[in-house]
């Protein structure tokens, strides 16, 4: 196969192939994106019921301080015995409306030694003026049970409640307020400890996966999706609280996902790591190989189609060299018989001196075309020589007239018959170097071609020429011409102009390309040169001069 055919269908099977492979590049991208984003919508939303869990107990420890924290009386020994009461509190405090402490009062000479470390600990608070409550806060009419706002009498300020943290060298620390109709503050020193032992008991124990509590992290968790393998609860610092599954995270690794735990824990955070193998198995396994199978099918019919095309074209190569060597080999076996029976048939010619005309007439049209035929034979041998890179020059001392007349010699009983005036002028009588065969088989075909397709103009002019080391002939004729968007197709093999006045004419429509390509071997070339009327072929060929004796 040629090189240039062989290129296209390797561009046949990879310019498509690039391109798909681009777009399905592009479309994993995407379902990429869209796979990971739904996976940590996923995580973040099992870690949201996580998150929901917690806040569920908060609000149940909400409520059990609500309770402990309703006292209707402020008495020491009365709030003391509350405490001891209470699993979430360490110690109770009061506050007056105007924002005092009623309860421990730090000069009551009785304080207890938890009282007083209460007081010691939470010391900031109460310098710094800290309320737990905001001017703003709702109010009721206690005559008309409304809603309304501001401050005035007969009005009383309507419950409320809340959390208040702080962080000492142990950690968050917690206080659970409430504010009584009476305008007292009622609060709880809570025990840390307490808290996050609740905290820790409403999640999954340590041996059990994230995905095994169900919910939607399980329903949406696929083949496709990664599971994570590591939940860590941790502080502010970072330090982990509570944590669970296989997977060890490395020093400085970032979680997947991560969320806030719910007040009063805002300063936590529930965190999942995953190993970098599960994160690209779960995230990127379906995407990179639906695109691979499809690359890979692509790839696949595109290269059964480039070797299906291949197959083709080198089996259309073949059949065209067997025959084109068929014919050579037909040709070479024509040219020996041919060559005997033109032969024969001008030494016929010659001996019918006496015949009559008839005779003589029918001697000569075997003669004429048995010259025809070599011509063509000529023609044909020649092209498949071309096509095989097998034309060569034989150069020889000659004339050029000489060998142009001698052409035209063959030619005229031929024109003569068509009634076509041949004229001839010779510019060119200096001896050179050339072939004289490729001179003759050029002139033949051009005026084989006068022939054939100017016969009407009966007429034809060859001129030589003859200058430094280039010689030339051109030939005239006042036939239809040639039109204008034909004038570089007639040099193609196998081309022939179609039209009324050569329609049906005989030829192969080598014979200018042979021409062209012999006078481009002598170092020289057959051009079209524009005439008013009919055609005119020049050809120049390199032919060096014969050097004269001193």
């Amino acid at each position: 196969m040629k090189p240039k055919l062989l290129i296209v269908l390797i561009l046949l099977v990879a310019i498509p192939l690039g391109v798909l492979t681009l777009g399905g590049l592009r479309m994993a991208r995407h379902e990429r994106a869209g796979v990971e984003q739904r996976f940590h919508a996923s995580l973040q939303a099992r870690l949201g019921e996580i998150n929901a869990s917690i806040a569920r107990l908060v609000a149940q420890n909400a409520q059990e301080l609500l309770r402990a924290t309703d006292v209707a009386s402020f008495d020491d020994e009365s709030l003391r015995a509350l405490r001891r009461r209470s699993r979430l509190v360490r110690q109770f405090f009061v506050l007056q409306p105007d924002g005092s402490v009623l309860y421990p009062d730090r000069n009551n000479p009785e304080l207890t030694d938890r009282e007083r470390d209460f007081l010691d600990r939470t010391r900031a608070l109460w310098t710094n003026g800290e309320k737990f409550y905001h001017p703003a806060d709702v109010q009721v009419d206690l005559q008309i049970n409304a809603p309304v706002r501001g401050k005035g009498k007969g009005r009383r300020i309507a419950p409320s409640y809340g959390w208040h943290t702080w962080y000492r060298d142990e950690g968050v620390q917690l206080i659970f307020w409430q504010r009584l109709s009476s305008g007292h503050v009622v609060g709880a020193d809570v025990v840390r400890a307490a808290m996050v032992a609740d905290v820790i008991a409403s999640l999954p124990a340590s041996e059990v996966p994230l995905w095994a509590g169900g919910g939607s992290l399980r329903s949406e968790l696929t083949v496709s999706y990664a599971v994570p393998d590591r939940l860590v609860l941790s502080d502010l610092d970072g330090a982990p609280i509570y944590e669970w599954g296989v997977y060890d995270p490395g020093d400085g690794e970032k979680p997947v996902v991560w969320i806030p735990v719910v007040a009063p824990f805002s300063s936590w955070r529930l965190s999942v790591y995953m190993s970098p193998s599960m994160m690209m198995a779960g995230l990127g396994r379906s995407a990179v190989f639906n695109v691979l199978a499809a690359l890979v099918a692509v790839f696949v019919a595109l290269l059964l189609l480039g070797i299906y095309f291949y197959r083709e074209s080198a089996r259309d190569i073949r059949e065209a060299t067997q025959r084109v060597s068929f014919v050579n080999q037909v040709s070479h076996e024509l040219r020996t018989p041919l060559t005997n029976i033109r032969l024969y048939a001008e030494m016929l010619d010659e001996g019918l001196s006496d015949a009559n005309d008839r005779v003589r007439r029918q001697v000569k049209v075997v003669v004429g075309e048995s010259r025809r035929l070599s011509r063509l034979i000529g023609n044909v041998l020649t092209y498949a020589r071309g096509q095989r890179n097998g034309l060569k020059l034989h150069q020889a001392e000659g004339v050029l007239d000489a060998c142009v007349t001698s052409t035209l010699d063959t030619f005229r009983p031929l024109l003569g018959a068509r009634n076509i005036v041949i004229e001839f002028e010779p510019n060119a009588p200096k001896p050179c170097i050339f072939d004289a065969d490729v001179v003759e088989q050029i002139v033949g075909n051009l005026l084989s071609n006068v022939e054939k397709y100017a016969a009407d103009g009966k007429w034809v002019r060859l001129e030589t020429g003859q200058k430094g080391d280039r010689v030339w002939v051109a030939v005239f004729d006042r036939g239809p011409g040639i039109a204008r968007g034909m004038r570089k197709k007639v040099f193609e093999p196998f081309f022939r102009c179609s039209s009324k006045v050569n329609e049906g004419a005989s030829g192969t429509g080598i014979g200018l390309g042979i021409a062209r390509e012999l006078a481009q071997l002598h170092g020289g070339d057959v051009e079209l040169i524009p005439s008013e009327r009919g055609v005119c072929f020049r050809v120049t060929l390199r032919a060096s001069s014969v050097p004269t004796a001193s």
